[in-house]
Protein backbone atom coordinates (compact mmCIF):
# COMPACT_ATOMS: atom_id res chain seq x y z
CA UNK A 1 0.00 0.00 0.00
CA UNK A 2 1.44 3.33 -1.03
CA UNK A 3 1.18 6.39 1.81
CA UNK A 4 1.72 9.91 1.90
CA UNK A 5 5.18 10.18 3.48
CA UNK A 6 4.71 10.99 7.57
CA UNK A 7 1.48 9.08 7.66
CA UNK A 8 0.83 6.88 10.65
CA UNK A 9 0.00 3.40 9.99
CA UNK A 10 -1.71 1.12 12.51
CA UNK A 11 -1.92 -2.88 11.85
CA UNK A 12 -3.98 -5.08 13.59
CA UNK A 13 -2.88 -9.23 13.42
CA UNK A 14 -6.19 -11.32 13.66
CA UNK A 15 -5.12 -14.95 13.54
CA UNK A 16 -7.53 -17.76 11.95
CA UNK A 17 -9.51 -19.99 13.99
CA UNK A 18 -6.78 -22.83 14.42
CA UNK A 19 -3.56 -20.39 14.94
CA UNK A 20 -2.20 -18.05 17.44
CA UNK A 21 -0.45 -14.91 16.66
CA UNK A 22 3.28 -15.43 17.53
CA UNK A 23 4.58 -11.65 16.70
CA UNK A 24 5.62 -8.74 14.70
CA UNK A 25 9.05 -8.71 12.47
CA UNK A 26 10.55 -6.23 10.17
CA UNK A 27 9.88 -2.02 11.30
CA UNK A 28 6.97 -3.49 12.87
CA UNK A 29 8.81 -5.30 15.89
CA UNK A 30 9.68 -1.46 17.81
CA UNK A 31 5.84 -0.24 17.73
CA UNK A 32 3.86 -3.57 18.39
CA UNK A 33 1.95 -3.88 21.29
CA UNK A 34 0.79 -7.18 21.11
CA UNK A 35 -1.03 -7.88 17.76
CA UNK A 36 -1.83 -3.80 17.28
CA UNK A 37 1.72 -2.16 15.49
CA UNK A 38 1.92 1.71 15.06
CA UNK A 39 4.94 3.04 12.33
CA UNK A 40 5.00 6.12 10.61
CA UNK A 41 5.70 5.87 6.83
CA UNK A 42 9.40 8.45 6.50
CA UNK A 43 10.41 6.19 4.05
CA UNK A 44 9.03 2.25 2.46
CA UNK A 45 8.61 -0.11 5.48
CA UNK A 46 8.22 -3.86 5.91
CA UNK A 47 6.13 -5.63 8.60
CA UNK A 48 5.79 -9.36 9.01
CA UNK A 49 3.13 -10.67 11.11
CA UNK A 50 3.57 -14.25 12.09
CA UNK A 51 1.46 -16.91 13.29
CA UNK A 52 1.76 -20.31 14.58
CA UNK A 53 -1.09 -22.98 14.68
CA UNK A 54 -2.48 -23.92 18.33
CA UNK A 55 -1.49 -26.50 20.16
CA UNK A 56 -1.85 -28.60 23.28
CA UNK A 57 0.19 -31.27 24.92
CA UNK A 58 -0.62 -34.52 26.47
CA UNK A 59 1.81 -35.50 29.09
CA UNK A 60 2.05 -39.24 29.74
CA UNK A 61 3.89 -41.00 32.38
CA UNK A 62 3.43 -44.65 33.72
CA UNK A 63 4.47 -45.86 37.60
CA UNK A 64 5.91 -49.28 37.48
CA UNK A 65 6.64 -51.63 34.79
CA UNK A 66 4.75 -51.02 31.86
CA UNK A 67 4.15 -49.08 28.79
CA UNK A 68 1.76 -46.57 27.26
CA UNK A 69 0.72 -45.97 23.53
CA UNK A 70 -1.13 -44.00 21.85
CA UNK A 71 -2.38 -45.39 18.33
CA UNK A 72 -1.02 -42.82 16.40
CA UNK A 73 1.97 -43.82 17.52
CA UNK A 74 3.51 -41.03 18.27
CA UNK A 75 3.48 -41.26 22.06
CA UNK A 76 5.39 -44.47 23.19
CA UNK A 77 6.19 -44.15 27.02
CA UNK A 78 8.54 -45.35 28.10
CA UNK A 79 10.51 -42.98 25.79
CA UNK A 80 8.52 -40.44 24.61
CA UNK A 81 5.59 -39.48 26.70
CA UNK A 82 4.97 -35.71 25.38
CA UNK A 83 3.16 -35.01 22.13
CA UNK A 84 1.05 -32.03 20.60
CA UNK A 85 -1.67 -32.06 19.04
CA UNK A 86 -4.48 -29.80 17.34
CA UNK A 87 -7.14 -28.44 19.81
CA UNK A 88 -10.27 -30.99 19.68
CA UNK A 89 -7.89 -34.30 17.99
CA UNK A 90 -9.31 -37.30 20.02
CA UNK A 91 -5.97 -39.64 21.23
CA UNK A 92 -6.54 -42.88 21.76
CA UNK A 93 -3.77 -44.60 24.71
CA UNK A 94 -3.10 -47.90 25.67
CA UNK A 95 -1.26 -50.05 27.89
CA UNK A 96 1.45 -52.90 28.00
CA UNK A 97 2.33 -54.61 30.99
CA UNK A 98 5.57 -55.72 31.03
CA UNK A 99 7.85 -57.74 33.42
CA UNK A 100 4.69 -59.79 34.75
CA UNK A 101 2.97 -56.48 36.03
CA UNK A 102 -0.59 -56.24 35.74
CA UNK A 103 -2.26 -52.82 34.85
CA UNK A 104 -4.77 -51.26 37.80
CA UNK A 105 -5.80 -47.80 36.43
CA UNK A 106 -5.26 -44.53 34.94
CA UNK A 107 -5.38 -40.95 37.12
CA UNK A 108 -5.34 -37.14 35.89
CA UNK A 109 -7.00 -36.62 33.12
CA UNK A 110 -7.68 -40.39 31.72
CA UNK A 111 -9.72 -42.43 34.71
CA UNK A 112 -10.48 -45.81 35.19
CA UNK A 113 -9.41 -49.29 34.63
CA UNK A 114 -9.96 -50.35 30.98
CA UNK A 115 -6.36 -50.85 29.00
CA UNK A 116 -7.64 -48.32 26.39
CA UNK A 117 -8.25 -44.75 27.17
CA UNK A 118 -9.55 -41.93 24.84
CA UNK A 119 -9.29 -38.62 25.27
CA UNK A 120 -10.25 -35.74 23.45
CA UNK A 121 -7.45 -32.82 23.26
CA UNK A 122 -9.62 -29.63 24.29
CA UNK A 123 -6.77 -28.63 26.16
CA UNK A 124 -3.62 -29.46 28.00
CA UNK A 125 -4.08 -32.91 29.37
CA UNK A 126 -2.11 -34.94 31.69
CA UNK A 127 -2.42 -38.64 32.47
CA UNK A 128 -0.73 -41.71 34.39
CA UNK A 129 -0.97 -45.26 34.05
CA UNK A 130 -0.14 -47.43 37.45
CA UNK A 131 1.15 -50.83 37.12
CA UNK A 132 1.75 -53.42 40.03
CA UNK A 133 3.45 -56.73 40.76
CA UNK A 134 1.07 -59.20 40.55
CA UNK A 135 -0.85 -60.80 43.10
CA UNK A 136 -0.04 -64.23 44.34
CA UNK A 137 -3.22 -66.74 45.65
CA UNK A 138 -0.09 -68.40 47.64
CA UNK A 139 0.29 -65.17 49.66
CA UNK A 140 -2.88 -63.69 50.90
CA UNK A 141 -1.58 -61.28 53.80
CA UNK A 142 -1.90 -57.74 54.31
CA UNK A 143 -4.72 -55.29 54.20
CA UNK A 144 -8.01 -55.96 52.29
CA UNK A 145 -10.64 -53.58 51.87
CA UNK A 146 -14.35 -54.84 52.01
CA UNK A 147 -17.53 -53.53 50.38
CA UNK A 148 -20.64 -55.25 51.38
CA UNK A 149 -24.17 -54.32 49.88
CA UNK A 150 -27.29 -55.66 51.30
CA UNK A 151 -29.26 -57.86 48.88
CA UNK A 152 -32.23 -59.07 50.81
CA UNK A 153 -33.33 -58.08 54.59
CA UNK A 154 -36.25 -58.91 56.53
CA UNK A 155 -35.02 -56.07 59.11
CA UNK A 156 -37.07 -53.16 60.20
CA UNK A 157 -33.99 -51.78 61.90
CA UNK A 158 -30.63 -53.25 61.78
CA UNK A 159 -27.66 -52.89 59.18
CA UNK A 160 -27.12 -50.04 56.61
CA UNK A 161 -27.95 -51.52 53.16
CA UNK A 162 -24.02 -50.66 51.98
CA UNK A 163 -21.04 -50.38 54.15
CA UNK A 164 -17.34 -50.32 53.37
CA UNK A 165 -14.44 -50.94 55.70
CA UNK A 166 -10.90 -52.66 56.18
CA UNK A 167 -9.80 -55.82 57.79
CA UNK A 168 -6.27 -57.13 58.05
CA UNK A 169 -5.61 -60.84 56.74
CA UNK A 170 -3.14 -63.24 58.09
CA UNK A 171 -2.39 -66.40 55.90
CA UNK A 172 -0.47 -69.31 57.04
CA UNK A 173 -0.62 -72.41 55.04
CA UNK A 174 -4.43 -73.54 54.49
CA UNK A 175 -5.08 -71.32 57.91
CA UNK A 176 -6.59 -67.60 57.77
CA UNK A 177 -7.81 -65.00 60.11
CA UNK A 178 -9.53 -62.11 59.26
CA UNK A 179 -9.01 -59.29 62.31
CA UNK A 180 -11.82 -56.72 61.72
CA UNK A 181 -11.04 -53.41 63.73
CA UNK A 182 -14.30 -51.33 64.69
CA UNK A 183 -15.57 -50.22 67.50
CA UNK A 184 -14.36 -53.63 68.57
CA UNK A 185 -11.70 -55.75 67.13
CA UNK A 186 -13.29 -58.87 66.02
CA UNK A 187 -11.08 -62.00 64.77
CA UNK A 188 -12.60 -64.50 62.00
CA UNK A 189 -10.76 -67.69 61.63
CA UNK A 190 -11.66 -69.72 58.39
CA UNK A 191 -9.85 -72.27 55.84
CA UNK A 192 -7.82 -71.73 52.11
CA UNK A 193 -7.79 -74.32 49.28
CA UNK A 194 -6.34 -71.89 46.94
CA UNK A 195 -9.36 -71.02 45.43
CA UNK A 196 -11.52 -69.98 48.11
CA UNK A 197 -11.99 -68.82 51.86
CA UNK A 198 -14.35 -70.71 54.05
CA UNK A 199 -15.52 -68.61 56.72
CA UNK A 200 -16.34 -69.96 60.15
CA UNK A 201 -19.31 -69.14 62.58
CA UNK A 202 -18.67 -65.34 63.92
CA UNK A 203 -20.71 -62.42 65.40
CA UNK A 204 -20.07 -58.87 64.80
CA UNK A 205 -21.40 -55.92 67.23
CA UNK A 206 -22.75 -53.48 64.35
CA UNK A 207 -26.00 -50.39 64.11
CA UNK A 208 -26.58 -51.27 67.98
CA UNK A 209 -26.93 -55.37 67.78
CA UNK A 210 -25.33 -58.39 66.73
CA UNK A 211 -24.48 -59.61 63.25
CA UNK A 212 -24.20 -63.46 63.27
CA UNK A 213 -22.61 -65.41 60.56
CA UNK A 214 -23.20 -69.07 60.33
CA UNK A 215 -20.62 -69.88 57.67
CA UNK A 216 -19.14 -67.86 54.11
CA UNK A 217 -17.30 -68.84 51.41
CA UNK A 218 -15.72 -66.05 49.32
CA UNK A 219 -13.69 -67.23 45.92
CA UNK A 220 -10.71 -65.67 44.81
CA UNK A 221 -10.47 -64.24 41.60
CA UNK A 222 -7.61 -65.55 38.70
CA UNK A 223 -5.60 -62.38 39.54
CA UNK A 224 -5.69 -62.79 43.33
CA UNK A 225 -6.99 -59.34 44.12
CA UNK A 226 -10.53 -59.82 45.04
CA UNK A 227 -12.20 -62.08 46.96
CA UNK A 228 -16.06 -62.33 46.44
CA UNK A 229 -19.07 -64.05 47.70
CA UNK A 230 -22.92 -64.20 48.96
CA UNK A 231 -23.10 -63.87 52.98
CA UNK A 232 -26.27 -64.91 54.60
CA UNK A 233 -27.13 -63.08 58.17
CA UNK A 234 -29.11 -63.18 61.57
CA UNK A 235 -28.71 -59.34 62.99
CA UNK A 236 -30.67 -59.01 66.59
CA UNK A 237 -30.88 -56.87 69.33
CA UNK A 238 -33.09 -56.23 72.45
CA UNK A 239 -35.98 -55.40 70.27
CA UNK A 240 -35.91 -57.59 67.33
CA UNK A 241 -34.21 -60.50 65.45
CA UNK A 242 -34.23 -60.44 61.18
CA UNK A 243 -32.45 -62.01 58.67
CA UNK A 244 -30.28 -60.75 55.60
CA UNK A 245 -27.71 -61.48 52.86
CA UNK A 246 -24.97 -59.35 51.85
CA UNK A 247 -23.12 -59.69 48.20
CA UNK A 248 -19.49 -59.20 49.62
CA UNK A 249 -16.58 -58.03 47.77
CA UNK A 250 -13.22 -57.89 49.32
CA UNK A 251 -10.10 -56.13 47.15
CA UNK A 252 -6.67 -55.75 47.72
Amino acid sequence: QDYDAGTQVQLTARPAEGSAFAGWSGACAAGADGQTATLTMDEDESCIATFQPVQVTLSVASEGNGTVTSTDELINCGNDCIETYKPGQVVTLFVDPTGGSIFTGWTGDCSGAAERFQITMDSDKSCTATFAEPFSSNDLNGTWRVTELTEQSTCREGPDLRRSYSIQVKHDGDAVLFTVRGDESVEITGTYDGKAIFLSLYSIPEDGGITTVERATLVLSDDARRLSGTIPWTWSNAIETCTGQDEVSVTR
